[in-house]
């Protein structure tokens, strides 16, 4: 089941008896000061959410024989594991070990380990802010 901004902020509202009154609703510039921060305590749920259950990602990479740096991508949080395509399902001998970081986010891959890797992380969630559509679907999982 998927969350959007729009539909916390109005559980949020019928919580704090600001939704509507006798059955009529109330517009969203009587609510102005809560919907502004409505945002930030997502960003600080989501947060803490994401430490607990993990939001995965991957994204795929082509190293030939140089020595490259990889900068991880901005949403990243912590690496899950890095598999090599070459191999036909992810047996252990899939799993790609031979790397090492540089700093926190700069990833560095053998040169002579050529070949195209999947680059399984676990990522931070999206934030929002006031500008955000209340359309956007929340960056949880299910479980959370």
């Amino acid at each position: 089941m998927s969350v959007t901004l729009g539909e916390v902020k109005a559980m949020v509202l019928s919580l704090f008896d600001e939704y509507s009154v006798d059955g009529q609703l109330i517009g969203s510039s009587d609510n102005a000061d809560y919907l502004n921060r409505i945002p930030m305590f997502i960003n600080m749920l989501q947060m803490e959410w994401c430490k607990i259950i993990k939001i995965p990602k991957m994204y795929v990479i082509n190293q030939s024989n140089v020595e490259t740096l990889y900068t991880m991508p901005t949403d990243f949080m912590e690496i899950d594991i890095i598999v090599r395509e070459d191999f036909n399902n992810m047996s252990y001998e899939g799993i790609y070990k031979k790397y090492y970081w540089k700093d926190r986010k700069t990833l560095k891959l053998r040169a002579t380990d050529e070949g195209i890797y999947d680059i399984n992380y676990f990522k931070y969630p999206i934030k929002f802010d006031n500008t955000t559509l209340d359309t956007t679907t929340l960056d949880i999982c299910d479980e959370a």
